[in-house]
């Protein structure tokens, strides 16, 4: 056990140390600051796409006394090391460059394992180096992208269908490109975020079974977690929304266009339409429609009655196809994400639309769940529209509409 005299000393003289061995290193990280810099450049290019790959240019530059002597034993000197990097020597270019991609791509110094070492090691306390990368930067080849618009080498700018090498767009009017779902010449069709036209969502398989998953009462906290969970494994579904919800979530309904998902009417208020006269049963729709429109330009493509409640005046009021369900997993009253898991997965058959709500936590975790597992059956999760139109039908103003079997 030490005394409190010696416990002193050692405290005194381990601090001693610590702070001698603190200025040992800024001092070093000084003195190296204002050590000459070896600087290493790669000029940045643009290409358009399909051209060939210029020669890079690199070059070396130093700031510092020309006459360091870097070896003593040899006399190798900074200007000998200078003119061996200008010749490129002593690292090699890096890059990953597609020159038939649009996009920009970096362009890496890489000092070899020699030169590395005599930075590092041999000349560390005579010079530093640096390496300033850049880039390529490959061009769409057949023009410009000015914001939304693409402007062509001839001056006008592209409107409608237009192939851009790989890639296929659409200009609106206004010669803006479109993204998420869309409806042009009567036919939907599925843009990503950068308004390239999206193969894997445009491709139903006609010949392989299909279900359409529906949410209805939404959109709630979980919707967005859904849909990012649909959207990772090319799904989609068919969201009935309730007008008192929709401007609490509008960033919900915005995902679900960018997505590819179908936007649905669940009415305003959520009530029994069959009780109602045919004024106030177009009250509770067109609210609703109308603002869905307001937040994404675009109205709902069918409604789904409250409570599954028609009548010949709903069917006239409606203005778009009814949708009901071929299977009802009442999961509003399991509330149990194992349990709705299983009855879906027990139940589900080729063709059916299935019912759930997005507003509760374990439906979104059952949905979650559900997607890669109905995927692994051999199901494509598809809207309803797009079921529809895989089975040959035509969706009628005012027509119900349960389910889409083959049989």
């Amino acid at each position: 056990m030490y005394n409190d005299l010696e416990y002193k000393n050692k405290i005194v003289v381990g601090l001693i140390m610590t702070f001698a061995l603190l200025f040992f290193c800024a001092s070093v990280s000084v003195y190296q600051y204002f050590l000459p810099v070896v600087t290493i450049q790669v000029n940045s290019v643009t290409i358009r796409q399909d051209d060939e790959l210029p020669e890079f240019e690199i070059y070396a530059d130093y700031s510092g006394e020309q006459d360091i002597v870097l070896d003593e034993s040899t006399g190798y000197s900074i200007n000998q090391l200078m003119s061996e990097l200008n010749q490129g020597k002593g690292y090699q270019l890096v890059n990953d460059v597609d020159n038939t991609k649009e996009g920009t791509y970096a362009l890496n110094l890489e000092l070899l394992d020699e030169l590395k070492e005599k930075f590092l090691y041999s000349w560390n306390y005579k010079l530093r180096f640096r390496i300033v990368t850049g880039t390529v930067e490959v061009l769409n080849k057949y023009g410009d992208w000015e914001e939304g618009r693409f402007k062509l080498l001839d001056g006008s700018y592209a409107s409608g269908w237009t192939n851009l090498g790989p890639e296929t767009y659409y200009f609106n009017e206004e010669g803006v490109r479109v993204t998420g779902k869309q409806e042009i010449s009567g036919n939907t069709y599925y843009f990503n975020k950068d308004g390239k036209f999206d193969t894997e969502k445009n491709s139903v398989n006609p010949n392989r079974p299909m279900i359409a998953l529906t949410f209805d009462d939404g959109p709630g906290l979980g919707t967005e977690r859904l849909i990012e969970a649909l959207e990772s494994h090319g799904a989609r579904a068919t969201f009935f929304m309730m007008g008192t919800r929709v401007n609490t979530y509008p960033n919900a309904v915005r995902k679900m266009v960018e997505t590819g998902c179908e936007l649905g009417n669940h009415t305003t208020n959520h009530l029994k339409l069959t009780d109602y006269a045919a004024e106030g049963i177009a009250t509770e729709i067109n609210y609703t429609r109308d603002v869905i429109d307001s937040i994404v330009g675009q109205k709902p493509t069918m409604v789904r009655p409250p409570y599954g409640a028609v009548n010949e005046v709903v069917q006239s009021e409606a203005g778009v196809p009814l949708v009901f369900w071929s299977v009802d997993t009442l999961d509003w009253q399991l509330k149990d994400a194992q349990l709705i898991r299983n009855y879906v997965l027990n139940t589900v058959k080729d063709g059916d639309i299935v019912l759930m709500h997005d507003i509760y936590e374990a439906t979104v975790q059952a949905t979650i769940e559900l997607i890669p597992l109905l995927q692994e059956r051999g199901y494509q999760l598809v809207t309803v529209s797009e079921m529809a139109k895989a089975r040959g039908i035509t969706l009628e103003n005012g027509a119900k509409y349960y389910n889409f079997t083959n049989k």
